[in-house]
């Protein structure tokens, strides 16, 4: 596909179609002006297409999201036929910033207004696509704002869910596909950049390699400020790394010939802080304040904020106690879980398809093994009057909230500072 150079910009229009290339045709040329020669990597065997992805991190989030925001907010600048007032804005920025203290502590990052989006990390940006922008964008006036947002949305956490994206890959192409398409109508022809039209490529890619996360840039992204904190002086930098690296190595050679296993802290269910407060279920021995679950991640009783979970048979949980029973026996969590349930929107489809949910009062207090913990999960108060600056491990006793399900490996979003 050729794009069409305008404003300074090369367009892809999502109307267009083109043969897709393929693996062969790169190695082969069949597009001769595509090229400037032999490349390199294709004489050692390396597959040119099926083996250099896009890049999720700046493709939806960097690119992608962030030029929705641009469009949105800058409308008579893009030409965009939807915008947001100023009062609007000032609105969605205070919900927001008050909703931080509800976020889990997986999530490093807290957002910054929403008047200060165009200096937004990557990780502030996928925060507010894949969890804020479902209630926020519903507090506009102008409900295809919305509308539109929720294609990109939903399709992103398709592709981001484990548990959802083989089931639902053709889905979240045709919902990439709808964005592109409608983001060009309502948001104006200057819309669709080339990562706009990578969007349409991006499910294709997830058949090949999985969630996003596993050929994100994540990782290597954060790692650099890793590598940067490990200079001690201007100059020479590469000589500077590769020997921190070979001292980091020899440390830990080191340790582990004087007979110092290395422990992966996360490789194992952690309990921390003993306490006889309660409350409990029946009988209990010891009694905990902390949970750590490898690939669930961390719970803590006495918090706001790192409570909530979704058991293996879909019910929406909140952790009261942490006992075991029998001095070391099986850990098991004191909970309630909440007794009604119902989706939150319906457009492009259910939001009961993705896990999200509105849920309200909560049930009588039992135990529930660790193992029928399926994930942790987000939860948000709906109403602006029931939001607090410091809230209470009480909180959602009497409230209305939303619950989305946490995506990805705790470890996973610690890594996400950029």
């Amino acid at each position: 596909m050729r794009g069409t150079r305008t404003h300074y910009r090369t367009l892809f229009h999502p109307s267009e179609e083109a043969t897709l290339r393929t693996d062969e045709t790169l190695a082969s040329q069949t597009q001769a002006e595509h090229h400037a020669g032999v490349c390199p990597l294709l004489q050692i065997g390396l597959k040119l297409l099926s083996q250099c992805p896009i890049e999720p991190m700046h493709c939806v989030y960097l690119g992608a999201e962030r030029r929705f925001y641009q469009f949105l907010f800058n409308a008579k600048k893009n030409g965009s036929k939807i915008s947001v007032k100023p009062a609007e804005l000032e609105g969605m920025s205070k919900t927001l910033f008050a909703q931080n203290p509800y976020y889990p502590s997986e999530f490093n990052r807290q957002l910054r207004p929403l008047t200060e989006w165009t200096t937004y990390k990557a990780s502030e940006l996928r925060r507010l696509c894949l969890y804020d922008s479902f209630y926020l964008l519903r507090m506009l006036e102008n409900k295809q704002i919305a509308k539109l947002h929720s294609l990109l949305a939903c399709g992103i956490r398709i592709l981001e869910d484990q548990n959802l994206v083989e089931r639902f890959r053709s889905d979240a192409d045709r919902l990439l596909r709808n964005f592109a398409t409608a983001g060009t109508r309502l948001l104006g022809e200057l819309f669709p950049v080339f990562n706009i039209h990578c969007l349409t490529h991006l499910a294709d890619e997830s058949s090949r390699h999985g969630i996003l996360m596993n050929f994100s840039a994540w990782k290597y992204e954060s790692y650099l400020g890793q590598l940067k904190r490990s200079l001690r002086a201007p100059g020479k930098t590469l000589q500077q790394i590769v020997l921190r690296l070979l001292e980091k190595r020899s440390a830990q050679l080191s340790e582990r010939d004087a007979g110092g296993a290395h422990k992966d802290e996360g490789a194992v269910v952690a309990v921390s802080l003993p306490h006889a407060y309660g409350p409990i279920v029946g009988e209990s021995d010891e009694q905990f304040q902390h949970l750590s679950i490898p690939d669930l991640g961390k719970f803590r009783t006495t918090s706001a904020n790192d409570l909530c979970f979704v058991s293996t048979n879909d019910d929406i949980c909140v952790v009261r106690n942490v006992t075991i029973r029998n001095r070391g026996g099986d850990i098991s969590v004191v909970c309630n879980a909440f007794l009604e349930k119902e989706e939150y929107f319906n457009y492009p489809f259910s939001s009961l398809a993705l896990g999200i949910c509105k849920v309200k009062r909560l049930g009588l207090l039992k135990t529930l093994p660790v193992k029928a913990m399926k994930h942790k999960a987000v939860l948000l108060p709906l109403n602006e009057s029931d939001v607090q600056s410091v809230p209470n491990a009480q909180w959602m006793s009497n409230v209305e909230c939303l619950c989305l399900p946490m995506l990805h490996h705790p470890h996973d979003l610690s890594e996400m500072t950029d």
